[in-house]
């Protein structure tokens, strides 16, 4: 994403390689719950999805399921926890967040959900996750600044590319 942003040469790359790829796509997913949809219907045998999801359809039965990271890394999701500076709740708040970072906490919480919390030295309930990598290289953290501005050009050649 950041070489794309910035790069106007890899960005052509990159777009001409989404046209070629588009004859592959029947149809572009507008939820999680629609691709696994496409999975378990067998309709669609390649998505982007999350680990988690992935899991949960293996666990359904659906064992034929395999996540895979490419070579080229993959995006990181990240979540943030706000509220607000006039909240009456802040130490509860805070209180919450430090519990969840916990270690037993944490890896409680990553097998309830399946997706792993990143802790120092985890557990295989932690690595043996779909989505679990055990390098940081192998994460690409978007550079969000430089990719907005593009944003607005990106969405539009999608478009082009969605609609021919």
């Amino acid at each position: 994403m950041n070489e794309v942003a910035t790069d106007e040469a890899a960005y052509q790359e990159t777009y001409e390689r989404m046209q070629e790829e588009h004859t592959n796509v029947f149809k572009y997913w507008g939820s999680g719950a629609q691709a696994i949809q496409f999975l378990r219907e067998e309709n669609a045998y390649v998505a982007e999805m999350w680990g988690g999801r992935t899991l949960a359809l293996e666990e359904a039965g659906y064992d034929q399921m395999e996540y895979v990271i490419p070579e080229e890394g993959t995006f990181v999701l990240d979540e943030n926890y706000n509220f607000p500076k006039s909240s009456e709740k802040q130490d509860a708040a805070l209180d919450l967040i430090n519990w969840s970072f916990q270690r037993e906490n944490a890896i409680e919480l990553t097998k309830n959900l399946g997706y792993p919390l990143m802790i120092k030295n985890p557990p295989e309930a932690i690595t043996s996750l779909p989505d679990y990598v055990d390098s940081i290289d192998s994460l690409s953290w978007p550079e969000w600044s430089t990719a907005l501005e593009k944003q607005e050009q990106m969405t539009r050649d999608f478009q082009k590319i969605k609609q021919s």
